[in-house]
């Protein structure tokens, strides 16, 4: 991030979580799945904060949750010692918190995002899974980005890059992202 600081909380990127009877079941039962196998102490608040969200929501349709409870400073400021010039390089296979990592880190000056667009699978979330019998599951999503209602979805666009690298035939012998990227970055120092 750049020595001046980026903030990261913005409200139109936060989800609505369906919390009817059956979705906080099913999501609860799942996160403490999760939590049996989780070491360490910041993601067993998280997760232990998102488990008492769900319940304290329970049956209330579709509500948002307070995650400045868990993460109460999004203001973030970089080092003079980092990087001035960061390329991160993405395409389809970004996906989910690929997709949250790479509009993260576009927050940021110091970042060029090339490539191609991310997958863009981040407009609905938080899976669960319901047993249907006989071999079948269904899954389904518990959550939707509030931006969507503005038309500013990502299913279908994903996180498009700064410097859009059309796919070739040369990609399946050679790196061509990596090659424009450092080319990118010997222009920047030059």
């Amino acid at each position: 991030m750049p020595i001046e600081g980026v903030e990261l909380y913005d409200e139109s990127e936060m989800s609505e979580y369906f919390c009817t009877e059956n979705n906080t079941d099913r999501m609860v039962h799942f996160l403490h799945e999760q939590l049996e196998s989780v070491k360490d102490p910041g993601t067993v608040d998280i997760l232990t904060f998102v488990i008492r969200e769900w319940e304290r929501h329970r049956g209330a349709g579709f509500v948002n949750f307070d995650h400045q409870q868990v993460i109460p400073n999004t203001f973030i400021r970089g080092r003079s010692d980092g990087p001035e010039c960061i390329v991160l390089l993405t395409d389809i296979m970004c996906g989910s918190s690929g997709d949250s990592f790479v509009e993260t880190c576009k927050k940021s000056s110091k970042v060029t995002v090339m490539g191609r667009a991310t997958l863009g699978l981040n407009d609905y979330a938080n899976i669960v899974t319901e047993d249907v019998g006989e071999g079948f599951e269904l899954m389904y999503a518990t959550s939707r980005l509030k931006r969507i209602d503005e038309g500013k979805g990502m299913t279908g666009v994903g996180i498009v890059p700064d410097i859009h690298i059309p796919w070739t035939p040369d990609h399946i012998h050679t790196d061509v992202d990596l090659h424009r990227a450092i080319q990118f970055l010997n222009q920047s120092f030059s």
